[in-house]
């Protein structure tokens, strides 16, 4: 799941093919949270990442490994696959594609969403 924060654009009036500087600008933040539920005891394992690249995800998932995950239900997304993914021993089980119900996590998800969609920092 993407989380970020979007900087607020204010319109302003400035001659043709000038630069606006205002004076507060923002830019756009992103970080992931990778999660893993357990679909029958609803343990959770979570994760914070700055990108979602295969290199990334494959290092996540071996700290999992090692934590006791034996498997993993993911989407087909192009980041999920690779050849960084060889010596991962947690098994990756590929779900259908426009299934999002089949997976635990998007339940968590669609939970976060409700509660932090349309908010700003201190809101």
């Amino acid at each position: 799941m993407r989380i970020g924060l979007r900087g607020q654009v204010r319109r302003l009036w400035a001659s043709r093919g000038v630069k606006v500087v205002q004076p507060v600008e923002w830019e756009r933040t992103w970080v992931y949270l990778n999660l893993a539920v357990h679909g029958v005891s609803g343990v959770v394992r979570r994760e914070w990442s700055e990108n979602v690249t295969a290199a990334t995800l494959a290092s996540t998932l071996r700290r999992w490994g090692e934590r006791g995950v034996a498997a993993v239900v993911w989407d087909r997304a192009p980041g999920h696959h690779g050849n960084a993914y060889a010596t991962v021993p947690v098994q990756r089980i590929e779900q259908p594609a426009y299934s999002p119900e089949l997976n635990p996590a998007e339940r968590v998800f669609e939970c976060l969403r409700s509660r932090i969609e349309g908010k700003t920092d201190g809101s």
